[in-house]
Protein backbone atom coordinates (compact mmCIF):
# COMPACT_ATOMS: atom_id res chain seq x y z
CA UNK A 1 0.00 0.00 0.00
CA UNK A 2 1.30 3.55 -0.70
CA UNK A 3 4.61 2.30 -2.23
CA UNK A 4 6.72 5.53 -0.50
CA UNK A 5 10.44 5.65 -2.66
CA UNK A 6 11.59 7.82 0.45
CA UNK A 7 10.70 4.88 3.45
CA UNK A 8 12.26 2.09 0.96
CA UNK A 9 15.69 4.85 0.67
CA UNK A 10 15.45 4.65 4.40
CA UNK A 11 15.03 0.83 5.21
CA UNK A 12 17.90 0.54 2.01
CA UNK A 13 19.99 2.71 4.28
CA UNK A 14 19.81 1.26 7.31
CA UNK A 15 20.79 -2.19 5.80
CA UNK A 16 23.57 -1.10 4.09
CA UNK A 17 25.24 0.02 7.90
CA UNK A 18 23.89 -3.50 9.01
CA UNK A 19 25.90 -5.26 5.72
CA UNK A 20 28.79 -2.96 6.63
CA UNK A 21 28.99 -4.10 10.45
CA UNK A 22 29.07 -7.82 9.95
CA UNK A 23 31.52 -9.68 11.16
CA UNK A 24 32.23 -13.42 9.86
CA UNK A 25 33.83 -16.52 12.11
CA UNK A 26 34.52 -19.86 10.12
CA UNK A 27 35.61 -22.95 12.90
CA UNK A 28 37.46 -25.77 12.15
CA UNK A 29 35.14 -29.17 12.98
CA UNK A 30 37.36 -31.69 14.43
CA UNK A 31 37.17 -35.38 15.28
CA UNK A 32 34.41 -36.21 12.36
CA UNK A 33 37.03 -37.82 10.10
CA UNK A 34 38.32 -36.75 7.20
CA UNK A 35 37.41 -32.46 6.81
CA UNK A 36 34.85 -32.49 9.35
CA UNK A 37 32.87 -35.28 7.52
CA UNK A 38 30.70 -37.81 10.12
CA UNK A 39 31.73 -41.38 8.90
CA UNK A 40 29.20 -43.79 7.89
CA UNK A 41 29.37 -45.98 11.25
CA UNK A 42 29.15 -42.91 13.26
CA UNK A 43 25.38 -41.91 11.62
CA UNK A 44 22.41 -43.37 12.39
CA UNK A 45 19.60 -43.47 9.17
CA UNK A 46 16.74 -44.18 11.47
CA UNK A 47 15.64 -40.28 12.14
CA UNK A 48 17.13 -36.96 11.58
CA UNK A 49 16.72 -32.87 11.86
CA UNK A 50 18.04 -31.63 8.93
CA UNK A 51 18.95 -27.84 9.79
CA UNK A 52 16.99 -26.71 12.12
CA UNK A 53 14.47 -28.71 14.20
CA UNK A 54 10.96 -27.36 12.14
CA UNK A 55 8.91 -30.01 13.92
CA UNK A 56 5.79 -28.24 15.88
CA UNK A 57 2.49 -29.56 17.35
CA UNK A 58 -0.58 -29.17 15.60
CA UNK A 59 -1.49 -26.72 18.03
CA UNK A 60 0.27 -24.30 16.14
CA UNK A 61 -1.84 -24.81 13.21
CA UNK A 62 -4.77 -24.08 15.64
CA UNK A 63 -3.36 -21.29 17.33
CA UNK A 64 -2.73 -19.41 13.89
CA UNK A 65 -5.96 -19.89 12.88
CA UNK A 66 -7.25 -18.37 15.63
CA UNK A 67 -5.22 -15.58 16.05
CA UNK A 68 -5.76 -14.83 12.31
CA UNK A 69 -9.70 -13.58 13.23
CA UNK A 70 -8.06 -10.01 14.74
CA UNK A 71 -6.34 -9.19 11.96
CA UNK A 72 -7.61 -7.84 8.97
CA UNK A 73 -7.49 -5.85 4.94
CA UNK A 74 -7.56 -1.85 5.59
CA UNK A 75 -9.82 -0.43 2.42
CA UNK A 76 -7.67 2.78 2.18
CA UNK A 77 -10.17 5.39 0.97
CA UNK A 78 -9.61 8.90 -0.65
CA UNK A 79 -11.92 11.94 0.43
CA UNK A 80 -14.68 10.74 -2.11
CA UNK A 81 -14.66 7.31 -0.79
CA UNK A 82 -13.11 5.79 -4.04
CA UNK A 83 -10.68 2.83 -3.20
CA UNK A 84 -7.19 4.28 -2.89
CA UNK A 85 -5.42 1.23 -1.88
CA UNK A 86 -5.07 -1.32 0.77
CA UNK A 87 -3.31 -2.61 3.86
CA UNK A 88 -3.02 -4.89 6.92
CA UNK A 89 -3.54 -3.82 10.27
CA UNK A 90 -4.92 -5.73 13.85
CA UNK A 91 -6.78 -5.38 16.59
CA UNK A 92 -4.46 -4.34 19.81
CA UNK A 93 -8.06 -3.76 22.08
CA UNK A 94 -11.13 -4.81 21.73
CA UNK A 95 -12.21 -1.70 19.46
CA UNK A 96 -8.19 -0.08 18.31
CA UNK A 97 -6.75 -1.55 15.59
CA UNK A 98 -2.82 -0.90 14.70
CA UNK A 99 -1.71 -0.65 11.44
CA UNK A 100 1.25 1.61 9.78
CA UNK A 101 1.54 5.10 9.53
CA UNK A 102 1.75 4.85 5.70
CA UNK A 103 -1.22 3.23 5.39
CA UNK A 104 -3.28 5.75 7.63
CA UNK A 105 -0.65 8.63 7.91
CA UNK A 106 -3.66 11.13 9.19
CA UNK A 107 -6.97 11.39 10.93
CA UNK A 108 -8.76 12.38 7.23
CA UNK A 109 -7.29 9.71 5.66
CA UNK A 110 -8.46 7.26 8.54
CA UNK A 111 -11.84 8.70 8.18
CA UNK A 112 -12.21 7.44 5.15
CA UNK A 113 -11.42 4.44 5.36
CA UNK A 114 -12.49 1.29 7.26
CA UNK A 115 -11.08 -2.36 7.98
CA UNK A 116 -12.36 -5.92 6.84
CA UNK A 117 -12.27 -8.58 8.75
CA UNK A 118 -12.73 -12.59 7.32
CA UNK A 119 -11.90 -12.48 4.01
CA UNK A 120 -10.35 -15.46 3.40
CA UNK A 121 -10.71 -18.55 1.55
CA UNK A 122 -12.62 -21.78 3.46
CA UNK A 123 -10.85 -25.13 3.75
CA UNK A 124 -12.89 -26.17 -0.12
CA UNK A 125 -11.29 -22.66 -1.06
CA UNK A 126 -14.19 -20.75 -1.08
CA UNK A 127 -14.51 -16.79 -0.38
CA UNK A 128 -15.86 -16.26 2.72
CA UNK A 129 -18.30 -13.38 3.46
CA UNK A 130 -16.22 -10.68 4.78
CA UNK A 131 -17.19 -8.06 7.27
CA UNK A 132 -16.66 -4.45 7.46
CA UNK A 133 -16.07 -2.11 10.07
CA UNK A 134 -15.65 2.27 9.90
CA UNK A 135 -12.73 3.49 11.74
CA UNK A 136 -13.24 6.22 14.15
CA UNK A 137 -10.05 8.60 14.39
CA UNK A 138 -12.43 11.08 15.84
CA UNK A 139 -12.13 8.93 19.20
CA UNK A 140 -8.65 8.14 19.02
CA UNK A 141 -5.58 8.31 16.59
CA UNK A 142 -1.98 8.15 17.80
CA UNK A 143 0.37 7.90 15.23
CA UNK A 144 4.68 7.82 14.70
CA UNK A 145 5.55 8.90 10.71
CA UNK A 146 7.21 6.28 8.79
CA UNK A 147 10.86 7.98 8.88
CA UNK A 148 10.00 7.29 12.84
CA UNK A 149 8.21 3.88 14.11
CA UNK A 150 5.80 4.12 11.23
CA UNK A 151 2.80 2.83 13.53
CA UNK A 152 -0.71 4.61 13.60
CA UNK A 153 -3.32 3.30 15.70
CA UNK A 154 -7.07 4.06 15.82
CA UNK A 155 -10.55 3.44 17.22
CA UNK A 156 -12.83 1.09 14.99
CA UNK A 157 -16.64 1.19 15.09
CA UNK A 158 -17.89 -1.53 17.84
CA UNK A 159 -20.82 -2.50 14.81
CA UNK A 160 -19.93 -3.43 11.47
CA UNK A 161 -21.79 -1.44 8.63
CA UNK A 162 -24.28 -4.70 8.53
CA UNK A 163 -24.50 -4.31 12.44
CA UNK A 164 -21.74 -7.23 13.23
CA UNK A 165 -20.10 -6.90 16.75
CA UNK A 166 -16.63 -5.93 16.64
CA UNK A 167 -15.99 -8.70 19.63
CA UNK A 168 -16.22 -11.76 17.23
CA UNK A 169 -12.68 -11.06 16.09
CA UNK A 170 -11.00 -10.71 19.12
CA UNK A 171 -7.71 -9.07 19.96
CA UNK A 172 -3.89 -9.54 20.10
CA UNK A 173 -2.95 -7.92 23.37
CA UNK A 174 0.79 -5.91 23.37
CA UNK A 175 2.67 -5.08 26.39
CA UNK A 176 5.77 -3.78 27.31
CA UNK A 177 6.92 -7.30 28.02
CA UNK A 178 6.07 -8.27 24.33
CA UNK A 179 8.73 -10.91 22.74
CA UNK A 180 11.95 -9.13 21.08
CA UNK A 181 13.07 -10.31 18.27
CA UNK A 182 16.78 -11.67 18.04
CA UNK A 183 18.81 -12.88 14.90
CA UNK A 184 18.29 -16.53 13.98
CA UNK A 185 14.87 -16.35 15.28
CA UNK A 186 11.77 -17.24 13.50
CA UNK A 187 8.51 -14.94 12.62
CA UNK A 188 5.48 -15.83 11.20
CA UNK A 189 3.19 -13.02 9.49
CA UNK A 190 -0.41 -12.90 8.57
CA UNK A 191 -0.83 -10.63 5.70
CA UNK A 192 -3.07 -9.41 3.26
CA UNK A 193 -0.49 -9.24 0.12
CA UNK A 194 -1.25 -7.33 -2.91
CA UNK A 195 -4.56 -6.70 -0.73
CA UNK A 196 -5.95 -10.31 -1.47
CA UNK A 197 -7.55 -13.26 0.89
CA UNK A 198 -5.82 -13.60 3.82
CA UNK A 199 -2.37 -15.34 3.67
CA UNK A 200 0.76 -16.71 5.88
CA UNK A 201 3.98 -16.85 6.05
CA UNK A 202 4.76 -19.46 8.24
CA UNK A 203 8.10 -19.87 10.34
CA UNK A 204 10.68 -20.89 8.51
CA UNK A 205 11.57 -17.32 7.84
CA UNK A 206 14.43 -16.21 9.99
CA UNK A 207 15.49 -12.57 11.79
CA UNK A 208 18.45 -11.74 10.57
CA UNK A 209 19.63 -8.67 12.14
CA UNK A 210 18.10 -6.80 14.72
CA UNK A 211 19.22 -3.34 16.27
CA UNK A 212 17.30 -1.00 18.36
CA UNK A 213 13.73 -0.60 17.33
CA UNK A 214 14.60 -2.24 13.81
CA UNK A 215 14.86 -5.92 12.72
CA UNK A 216 15.33 -7.60 9.35
CA UNK A 217 14.25 -10.57 8.02
CA UNK A 218 13.53 -12.81 5.29
CA UNK A 219 9.63 -13.46 5.31
CA UNK A 220 8.11 -13.28 2.25
CA UNK A 221 5.61 -10.73 1.94
CA UNK A 222 4.00 -8.35 -0.75
CA UNK A 223 2.32 -4.71 -1.12
CA UNK A 224 -0.54 -4.65 0.99
CA UNK A 225 1.26 -6.46 3.79
CA UNK A 226 2.44 -3.07 5.31
CA UNK A 227 0.80 -3.13 9.39
CA UNK A 228 0.79 -6.95 9.43
CA UNK A 229 1.73 -8.22 12.81
CA UNK A 230 4.97 -10.47 13.47
CA UNK A 231 4.58 -13.32 15.32
CA UNK A 232 7.17 -15.70 17.38
CA UNK A 233 6.54 -19.49 17.69
CA UNK A 234 4.15 -18.53 20.61
CA UNK A 235 1.95 -16.60 18.52
CA UNK A 236 2.98 -13.55 20.14
CA UNK A 237 2.61 -10.64 18.60
CA UNK A 238 6.40 -9.10 18.68
CA UNK A 239 6.81 -6.75 15.82
CA UNK A 240 4.72 -4.62 12.77
CA UNK A 241 5.59 -4.86 9.15
CA UNK A 242 6.39 -2.10 7.45
CA UNK A 243 8.70 -2.55 4.48
CA UNK A 244 10.41 -4.47 2.14
CA UNK A 245 14.05 -3.14 1.12
CA UNK A 246 15.38 -3.05 -2.54
CA UNK A 247 19.09 -3.11 -3.35
CA UNK A 248 19.82 0.29 -4.47
CA UNK A 249 22.94 1.77 -7.29
CA UNK A 250 25.38 4.54 -6.06
CA UNK A 251 22.85 7.39 -6.95
CA UNK A 252 19.86 5.64 -5.13
CA UNK A 253 18.11 4.32 -8.07
CA UNK A 254 16.20 0.93 -7.66
CA UNK A 255 18.43 -2.09 -9.22
CA UNK A 256 16.48 -5.39 -10.78
CA UNK A 257 17.31 -8.73 -10.12
CA UNK A 258 20.02 -8.96 -12.89
CA UNK A 259 21.61 -5.67 -11.58
CA UNK A 260 20.30 -3.20 -14.10
CA UNK A 261 18.17 -0.14 -13.47
CA UNK A 262 14.72 -0.86 -12.68
CA UNK A 263 11.91 1.25 -14.43
CA UNK A 264 8.53 1.59 -13.05
CA UNK A 265 7.03 -0.05 -15.97
CA UNK A 266 8.84 -3.28 -15.60
CA UNK A 267 6.94 -3.76 -12.40
CA UNK A 268 7.62 -4.37 -8.79
CA UNK A 269 8.42 -7.98 -8.84
CA UNK A 270 11.52 -7.38 -11.25
CA UNK A 271 13.30 -4.72 -7.97
CA UNK A 272 16.13 -6.96 -6.35
CA UNK A 273 14.46 -7.13 -3.02
CA UNK A 274 16.86 -7.96 0.00
CA UNK A 275 14.95 -8.67 2.63
CA UNK A 276 12.24 -7.05 4.87
CA UNK A 277 12.00 -4.86 7.58
CA UNK A 278 9.85 -4.44 10.65
CA UNK A 279 9.65 -2.82 14.17
CA UNK A 280 10.00 -3.99 17.46
CA UNK A 281 6.95 -4.11 19.15
CA UNK A 282 8.13 -3.12 22.87
CA UNK A 283 9.56 0.01 21.10
CA UNK A 284 6.12 0.79 19.98
CA UNK A 285 4.38 0.35 22.98
CA UNK A 286 6.96 2.49 24.84
CA UNK A 287 6.14 5.25 22.52
CA UNK A 288 2.46 4.31 23.19
CA UNK A 289 2.96 4.90 27.15
CA UNK A 290 4.34 8.58 26.65
CA UNK A 291 1.32 9.65 24.81
CA UNK A 292 -1.22 12.40 26.93
CA UNK A 293 -4.05 10.51 26.39
CA UNK A 294 -7.53 12.15 27.50
CA UNK A 295 -9.35 9.58 30.11
CA UNK A 296 -11.85 8.22 27.66
CA UNK A 297 -9.29 7.46 25.52
CA UNK A 298 -7.25 5.60 27.95
CA UNK A 299 -10.39 3.43 28.07
CA UNK A 300 -9.86 2.20 24.65
CA UNK A 301 -6.53 0.89 25.43
CA UNK A 302 -4.99 -1.62 28.15
CA UNK A 303 -4.39 -0.90 31.37
CA UNK A 304 -0.57 -1.78 30.85
CA UNK A 305 -0.14 1.17 28.20
CA UNK A 306 -0.57 3.51 31.51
Amino acid sequence: MHRSTALYHLVAGRFEKQLAGNTFSTKSIKGKGLSGIPRPEDISTMKRIIGNNDLVSIRFLLLALEISKSVGRILVNDEEDELEGYGTGFLLAPNVLMTNAHVLPDKKTADHSQVEFNYEVTISGKPTKSVIFDLLPGELFITSPEKKLDYTIVAVNKKSIDGKPLSAFGFLQTTPLSPTFLPGKTVSIIQHPNGERKQMALRNNTVTHAEGDFITYTTDTLGGSSGSPLFDDAWMVGGLHHSSIPALDSKGRFLTIDGKLWKEEMGDDAVNWLANEGIQMTSIVKDIMKRKLTAKQKKLLPDIFF
